[in-house]
């Protein structure tokens, strides 16, 4: 039994993950999706969400950009800023930052040990249901949020919306809804409106939502909801215009125009023509909340939109051979890569070095990077839900492509690069083999 006064930082880890976790496969069919749960967890901590605004952001695509957009453009304006992402690409600790600093490994265990271990020792003793890691995660960020008394929180959802835990915080400052696309089809839904739904239910009645440009169904969804909640809703593609400028490998040059405000020449840190349609529906977010954020302006956007990173998009991990690291993970992000790749290296060829997990359609997702493939080396993650690598070979196969297959993701990258002479590699698949490709190059996160 661990001792909660004294528990290390691997122990609370080690506590946190014993829970029932969706994302790795060890929830039960009798796990529900619910909000009960998170909401007595955050009542039994007395409403740590309470503490400051929350900007929330849903969506399909470009979520944890738009959310490191967001963040970075309010530190910038100077405020206390509080992020929470999820999945992790390299250390569990990025799902939790404050300032753009990841939780230490002390204040981790600390705020596990002296708050959410007697929290939920509370509630089992009351004769409840335990809570799902992720719930555990949610109610950690927030918990450490006021401890920092943080000024202003980003919080991306994880999946959906409507029963997602980060929907059970009391009130949200805004709701960002980023582009909705098909993924997580078995709980979301098969359509486009459905899964749009799941999503829009997070709306606020009387609230100000944003929302990225969508396909017409999804499009109908949000402004039915909002219509019906009587929320304003402000549309990028409507409201906001981004024309392209210039796309480069770590950067991207947009003009933004609103009906009463303008954006020459914004530039994003990130690379991809959709990542300007991430920042402007974060400008647009931003814009929205000036009155109650009166420090953000035009030169904090500026500065933030410039400096924001952010791990395993189009990120260029070595030159020689040229290595680049994508989270695509289903057919419209692949899509969007593939779009990325002819713009920024036209007529190059690569070698694709690919592992997915296996609930993903890995054929849609290999057939918009096929024209792009010189090779396909098909390898697979250390996680539950990896699609192995021979049965992404055979998909590779099917589709023409010559593919060969490593045991492990080290493996593939060494033989990648040696196909790569002289020319370069995609590492893509999920945000986990980014991870995992990102700790064997030695490039996680530092810091205590």
């Amino acid at each position: 039994m661990v001792d909660a006064a004294t528990v290390t930082y691997e122990e609370a880890l080690a506590y946190v993950q014993s829970f029932p976790d969706w994302e790795r496969g060890t929830a039960t069919n009798d796990e529900t999706y619910t909000l009960n749960r998170m909401r007595r967890l955050l009542d039994t901590l007395d409403h740590p969400d309470r503490a400051y605004p929350i900007v929330h952001v849903v969506g399909t695509k470009g979520k944890g950009s738009t959310a490191a957009m967001l963040e970075s453009c309010l530190r910038a304006a100077g405020y206390r800023t509080g992020l929470f992402i999820s999945p992790h690409v390299v250390e569990f600790r990025e799902r939790v930052q404050v300032d753009g600093a990841l939780i230490g490994t002390a204040d981790f265990a600390a705020v596990v040990g002296e708050r959410l271990m007697p929290a939920v020792a509370r509630l089992q003793q009351a004769g409840e249901r335990r809570p799902l890691h992720f719930e555990l995660l949610c109610a950690l960020a927030f918990e450490r949020f006021r401890q920092r008394r943080v000024e202003v929180a980003v919080v991306e959802a994880g999946l959906g919306g409507r029963l997602d835990a980060t929907n059970a915080v009391a009130a949200t400052a805004l709701t960002v809804v980023t582009r909705i696309g098909f993924d997580h089809m078995a709980v979301l839904g098969n359509t486009l409106a459905a899964i749009a739904g799941e999503k829009a239910a997070v709306v606020r009645p009387g609230g100000m939502v944003v929302s990225a440009e969508q396909h017409p169904e999804a499009m109908a969804v949000i402004e039915r909801v909002c219509r019906e909640r009587e929320a304003r809703l402000i549309v990028v593609g409507r409201d906001w215009t981004a024309t392209l400028l210039d796309l480069q490998v770590d950067a991207t040059a947009f003009d933004l125009a609103g009906s009463t405000t303008q954006y020459p020449n914004l530039r994003v840190g990130l690379a991809g023509a959709h990542q300007a349609q991430n920042a402007a529906a974060a400008v647009a977010a931003l814009d929205a909340l000036r009155p109650l954020l009166p420090r953000l302006d035009d030169g904090a956007i500026r500065q933030g939109l410039a400096a924001v990173r952010w791990p395993g998009r189009l990120q260029v991990v070595t030159s020689d051979p040229l290595v680049l690291v994508d989270a695509a993970h289903n057919g419209e992000s692949a899509e969007a890569l593939a779009a990325a790749l002819r713009r920024l290296y036209p007529g190059r060829h690569f070698v694709l070095l690919v592992a997915m997990f296996g609930d993903k359609d890995a054929r849609a997702f290999l057939a918009h990077l096929a024209p792009l493939a010189g090779h396909v080396v098909a390898t697979s993650v250390g996680h539950p839900r990896s699609l192995s690598a021979a049965g992404l070979a055979g998909v590779a196969r099917e589709l023409g492509l010559a593919v060969e297959v490593a045991e492990n993701l080290a493996a593939g990258l060494q033989r990648a690069r040696e196909l790569a002479q002289p020319g370069g590699v995609v590492v893509t698949g999920s945000l986990r083999t980014v991870g995992e490709t990102l700790a064997i190059l030695g490039m996680g996160h530092g810091g205590e």
